[in-house]
């Protein structure tokens, strides 16, 4: 087994007193009053944590999201508070329940896209949110993870816009200094 394989599994958890969602104040704001994505530099870093962070970026009549983190399974919860991001500030008020994934293939990318695609789905057809992860693995062969899906507030949720699908354009992962970058398109 390698020493990748033998580290421990990734847990993620928002910050305390977030409430389910880890964007800053700034971004609701902007992106509620519908003044785009961007700053004046080109990018809009939205979230930035110790464990990964992600930013959202403009792509013709759709967003792009691209999650950063130091190893590999550490992409996985950016990339998803990456897709709540562009949905909104949706907020977890109601009950938990547990999930398991085990998604399999040969490419890292399109496994995190089944994921978000999964993650999507509990949105729109169950009104739940991502609030806890637990990564057990996540490689070029495998996407193992629990996690926790609360029934979302609608009462103190802001919706920006209706996330579409999670697409295959510019589907990547790849490894950049200090980690991995993950870049993915969201169609709205």
């Amino acid at each position: 087994m390698s020493a990748a394989a033998q580290r421990a599994p990734f847990s993620f958890a928002p910050p305390t007193g977030v409430g389910g969602s880890v964007s800053n104040a700034a971004s609701r704001r902007r992106c509620a009053r519908g003044d785009g994505l961007l700053s004046a530099e080109g990018r809009a870093v939205i979230n930035q944590r110790m464990d990964g962070s992600f930013e959202l970026f403009d792509h013709t009549a759709d967003v792009g999201v691209i999650a950063r983190a130091a190893e590999l399974r550490g992409l996985v919860w950016p990339a998803a508070m990456g897709l709540y991001e562009v949905i909104g500030d949706v907020q977890a008020g109601g009950e938990t329940n547990q999930r398991e994934f085990h998604l399999a293939g040969e490419d890292a990318a399109d496994m995190l896209r089944d994921f978000l695609a999964e993650l999507l789905f509990e949105f729109e057809q169950h009104k739940r949110r991502l609030t806890h992860l637990y990564v057990e693995a996540f490689d070029e062969h495998r996407l193992d993870a629990i996690a926790s899906l609360a029934i979302v507030d609608d009462q103190r949720s802001t919706y920006y816009r209706e996330v579409k699908a999670v697409t295959y354009h510019e589907l990547s992962i790849k490894q950049v200094p200090g980690g991995y970058e993950a870049r993915y398109i969201l169609d709205i």
